[in-house]
């Protein structure tokens, strides 16, 4: 039929539209003004999320999970940024350990701070990617 071929390019145009859109939701900064704070736990400490494994915990709910432990999070890497939080070693954040040699968290480390009610030390088991410095210490200080 003459639209077949018209309507089998807008299928296919629906479904890059989709994965497009769900990328740039992705990066949409959660609407955190219902939270209620808990604790400060988090307090004065500003945290960017490269990625998430979103079978686990997604980045809206990590975000208002900062926000209600009275942490800060950004959508982009900026200087006052403390802490950087992954899931996966991806393109990105292996730019950012090359550009900027930075730590680089699991999302599993902020789980576990809340479902402790305080914070954790840093261990490997918490690191997608530690510097050389931490890397040195946790030789010197860990079994």
């Amino acid at each position: 039929m003459p639209g077949d071929s018209q309507n089998s390019k807008l299928s296919g145009l629906s479904s890059r539209v989709k994965h497009h859109s769900k990328l740039v939701e992705f990066y949409r900064e959660t609407d955190t003004n219902e939270v209620i704070k808990k604790s400060d736990m988090f307090h004065g400490m500003e945290f960017y999320i490269v990625n998430v494994d979103e079978t686990i915990a997604n980045k809206p709910y990590l975000e208002s999970r900062i926000v209600e432990h009275g942490g800060r999070r950004v959508q982009n890497l900026m200087e006052t940024t403390t802490h950087i939080i992954a899931a996966t070693m991806t393109f990105k954040v292996r730019t950012l350990v090359e550009r900027f040699d930075m730590n680089i968290l699991s999302y599993k480390w902020i789980v576990r701070c809340i479902e402790r009610g305080c914070l954790v030390d840093l261990e490997p088991v918490y690191m997608i990617h530690a510097n050389k410095r931490l890397e040195e210490y946790f030789r010197e200080n860990l079994d």
